[in-house]
């Protein structure tokens, strides 16, 4: 696994003489592993500046089941602190890492979000009538099988919600907020009276997207997290 360290403003960093850590986690944040990352990094030649690699064998994951994975990038200081050096389009300190089974067919583990972003149109109108969009983060559904995932099944759990419910689609090939700038709707579910049962999308085709996300529009009640699984 090769990484190209930069900073906010896209350019390489120097990482030469650097002792750089990469943290494997599990998704209840219990250390997997750490590796010291190789850096490619020579000081002088422009085109290792800033790249790092990482070498997982396969030795590392024979004890694990196919799940998905946390990791964080660190630089370790020499008085011992740490200097986090990953971040992704929404800030966040880890990412994800996808580990699937190997000679036998395995299930593809069911994925659980809750964490909502909002987004508020001002634009023309009162305080009282703005609307607040809360909206997931990019999923990603394109899975590179030998059999492609075709469809998926997601399924969204609301406490006394009164509001509409979204999927979205985008064929952007980025992640983030940005894929969805011109997001495609899927399906949307609408509830005037208070729900409390789990909200169900199912068979979606996902065919033709790169990510799915969840959106969501309430006068009252939570969504309190969605599953999606394949």
């Amino acid at each position: 696994m090769n990484w190209m360290l930069k900073n906010a403003d896209q350019k390489r960093i120097d990482i030469y003489g650097k002792t750089i850590k990469f943290v494997v986690m599990d998704q209840t944040d219990k250390e997997v592993n750490t590796y010291t990352a190789t850096v490619l990094d020579d000081g002088s030649s422009i085109g290792v500046k800033g790249l790092a690699k990482v070498t997982i064998s396969a030795a590392d994951t024979t004890a694990l089941q196919a799940q998905y994975l946390k990791f964080s990038v660190y630089m370790l200081n020499n008085d011992t602190t740490k200097t986090v050096l990953y971040g992704d389009t929404r800030f966040g300190a880890h990412g994800t890492l996808e580990l699937l089974g190997g000679v036998l067919p395995v299930t593809r583990p069911i994925q659980r979000y809750d964490d909502f972003q909002q987004e508020t149109n001002y634009q023309g109108l009162a305080i009282s009538d703005r609307i607040i969009t809360h909206y997931s983060s990019a999923i990603p559904v394109k899975y590179y099988e030998a059999v492609p995932t075709t469809t998926v099944d997601v399924s969204v759990s609301v406490t006394g919600f009164i509001g509409s419910v979204t999927v979205q689609a985008t064929k952007n090939i980025v992640t983030g907020h940005e894929a969805f700038l011109h997001p495609i709707t899927i399906q949307t579910q609408t509830f005037t009276t208070a729900r409390n049962t789990p909200v169900l999308f199912t068979d979606i085709n996902i065919a033709d997207y790169t990510y799915i996300r969840v959106s969501y529009i309430n006068t009252t009640g939570t969504v309190d997290f969605f599953t999606v699984a394949s």
